[in-house]
């Protein structure tokens, strides 16, 4: 059996270590998000960002951001709170409370970041006519509102 240096089994203890390190951090991890959802503020501007480009003729807000491991098929799921996605010639807005982002594990590993499930709650759209009113008129009692499902 060959021997190896003092310095190359100290450098090969130390990369041991840090795996064993790095699994427990995921281990950590792993139980803070299975004990309840973790908020991730710093994800709301990307988030933002992302959806509202100068292209869109929408302007799209968010309350609060989450994350949390869900005991399903897609066990990575992310929470937005207080959802506002308004047309900017101001004609249609919806509102919900929750929207539910699942992402696969399987996927998120071989580096793909695409929702495979969205899901909104209870949302509701309004809807802005102004059929029958006059231009420059203030129209306050045109908005109808409709319930359904997405």
């Amino acid at each position: 059996m060959k021997k190896i240096s003092a310095r190359a089994y100290f450098f090969k203890k130390m990369i041991d270590w840090f795996f064993v390190g790095l699994f427990i951090i995921f281990l950590l991890l792993m139980w803070t998000l299975y004990k309840g959802p973790i908020s991730v503020p710093y994800l709301k501007p990307y988030i933002v960002q992302a959806l509202n480009y100068d292209e869109n003729d929408y302007k799209i807000e968010i309350g609060d951001v989450n994350i949390e491991l869900v005991r399903s098929i897609q066990p990575l799921r992310v929470t937005a709170n207080n959802i506002a996605v308004t047309k900017k010639d101001d004609t249609m807005s919806i509102e919900a409370p929750k929207l539910y982002l699942s992402f696969s594990l399987r996927a998120l590993m071989k580096g793909i970041i695409a929702p495979s499930d969205v899901s909104l709650v209870n949302p509701t759209a309004y809807i802005y006519a102004s059929y029958g009113v006059e231009e420059g008129a203030e129209n306050k009692g045109s908005r109808k509102k409709l319930q359904f499902y997405v």
